[in-house]
């Protein structure tokens, strides 16, 4: 019984069909036996009232032949009685078999109903699973298609605010560095103003401050002026001349060494104001490479994003056009359902016709059985005028030589009987040639029992094809629905490099906007020394 079981042991259409073949096997032994037994009986019936005719007449003939013999007509008579004996034993016989014929058929066509409608629940039972199916199917697909607009809505809002992000990241940076670049040539220049200013005043104020040779007094005592007087005279009155000369000197070379210091500084600020517009612009390149590398990533991005939207649309057309496909599919399943439930209809509208067959088959066995009793009570009139005739023959058996006339006459009623006797073989005769047809009628019904069974096949076969392709139809389904999800899961992997890209250009700009703030104290510092600068210078001013 296990063959019969689907996979896993539960019930399906193996189950199905194990039982409609048990059925059909069932119904066709059954059928097959009736048969057999319908035909054995009227067989032996009709060789076994043949051969009985064919012994009474034997028997009338030596009856007749030995008129005198008394053991010979006893022998007829216990041949008689005992032939009766056997034709009731054949008769009670005849009737245990009907009853068992009829108590299997009634069996057999009660469970073949009971499967029936079985067979009928379980179909509808498939129906409504079928039904279950499709429905599932469609709202498979409906959530599919929302999906679908949700992602492409999403997209679509994804690209929207990047191409804006992108613009506002674009104007902002531009805006920035048209800023920064402005500001700091406005620096710039105001600090080449300046140090020009203070180069030229330092160097207009030493050479104020430093005295002309031909306006010196040469006062050594070989090349200086010759006094007039003596020296000691005019000692007295040079002495604090010298000293402020002497003093003059010192604030001279003073004011130089200062001027020194402040040239050698600006060289320094000079050269820390080159190296820092070098960074400048070292940053600056730097900044518009990360820019432009940003703008490439984000153009591959978008490149990217498109290119795999156009690849989710087709696997969305594709998902479609299977789904279409899967949905005709279903239709054509449906149709073929359809039909095969007609033809199911046709194959028990059948099964009605074949019982009916069968009713008719019994109705003319019971008509044989009828025509037999028919001929078992004619045969019974016929031995009871045997009887009496033998009676009267043996009541007579003395004067059988003088009543040879009489003899003869009853010879000519025997004669008589036997033609009777032979019109009732005729008639068995009749009857079993009624027998081939009766198995040309069985051949017929088992023929159509195998187209049945062959039918039912070609059907349980397509229910598991209709079965197979509902499978495949779910397995495609459940692929559809994974490669969407490792699409969604892909996009979402796609909007977090994203985000980690925005966090990144996030970081970038707060590291330039770190390196502006320090280019921007550096500028603040090298102001706040050229304001000490020009204090100092205008405390040299006021000194000198």
């Amino acid at each position: 019984m296990e063959e019969d079981r689907g996979p896993g042991g539960s019930g399906s259409g193996w189950d199905l069909a194990g039982r409609w073949n048990r059925l059909t096997d069932a119904a066709k032994k059954q059928v097959d036996l009736a048969g057999k037994a319908f035909d054995t009986v009227e067989v032996q019936d009709v060789k076994e009232l043949r051969r009985r005719i064919e012994f009474l007449e034997a028997g009338l003939r030596e009856c007749a032949n030995a008129a005198g013999d008394e053991d010979k007509i006893n022998a007829f008579f216990s041949n008689v009685e005992r032939m009766d004996a056997e034709i009731l034993t054949v008769k009670r016989e005849y009737e245990k078999r009907e009853k068992a014929l009829r108590k299997s058929a009634r069996s057999t066509i009660i469970s073949l109903r009971n499967e029936v409608s079985a067979y009928r629940e379980q179909i509808a039972q498939k129906d409504v699973e079928a039904v279950q199916v499709v429905d599932n199917l469609v709202a498979e697909k409906e959530g599919l298609e929302n999906r679908a607009t949700s992602l492409q809505n999403q997209i679509s809002q994804l690209e929207t605010s990047i191409a804006k992000r992108d613009s506002e990241l674009l104007e902002l940076r531009q805006k920035q560095i048209a800023a920064t670049t402005s500001s700091l040539r406005e620096s710039l220049s105001e600090l080449q103003i300046e140090k020009a200013k203070h180069v030229s005043s330092s160097l207009g104020d030493a050479e104020e401050l430093q005295p002309d040779e031909s306006e010196l007094i040469d006062c050594s005592p070989e090349t200086g002026p010759k006094m007039e007087g003596t020296y000691e005279e005019d000692a007295g009155t040079a002495s604090p001349m010298l000293e402020e000369v002497t003093a003059l000197k010192e604030t001279l070379e003073d004011a130089t060494r200062k001027l020194r210091d402040q040239k050698a500084e600006c060289a320094r600020l000079q050269a820390e104001l080159t190296s820092s517009q070098e960074q400048i612009r070292i940053q600056s390149r730097e900044h518009e490479e990360n820019d432009i590398k940003a703008g490439s990533a984000a153009a591959n991005m978008e490149k990217d994003l498109k290119a795999r939207i156009a690849t989710l649309s087709s696997e969305l057309e594709s998902s479609n056009d299977a789904y279409l496909a899967s949905e005709a599919k279903i239709s054509t399943a449906y149709e073929e359902l359809a039909s095969e439930k007609e033809k199911l209809a046709t194959s028990v509208a059948t099964m009605k016709t074949m019982e009916e067959a069968l009713n008719a088959a019994r109705n003319r066995g019971m008509e044989t059985k009828s025509r037999f009793l028919e001929v078992e009570e004619q045969r019974r009139a016929e031995r009871a005028g045997a009887e009496a005739e033998v009676s009267e023959l043996s009541g007579h058996l003395k004067r059988a030589r003088r009543e040879v006339n009489q003899l003869k006459a009853e010879l000519a009623d025997a004669k008589s009987e036997l033609d009777r006797s032979e019109t009732a073989k005729k008639q068995m005769e009749a009857a079993s040639s009624r027998v081939p047809e009766l198995e040309a009628e069985n051949g017929v019904l088992t023929m159509r029992i195998r187209e049945l069974e062959s039918s039912m096949a070609g059907l349980l076969s397509k229910c598991e094809d209709l079965e197979k392709q509902l499978g495949a139809v779910k397995a495609d389904y459940e692929s559809e629905a994974e490669k969407t999800k490792n699409a969604a899961a892909e996009l979402e992997q796609r909007l977090d490099l994203e985000r980690e890209h925005s966090r990144a250009s996030k970081k970038g700009k707060e590291l330039a906007a770190a390196q502006l703030k320090e280019l921007e104290e550096q500028v603040f510092e090298l102001q706040s020394e050229n304001s000490k600068l020009e204090v100092d210078e205008a405390n040299i001013r006021t000194f000198s």
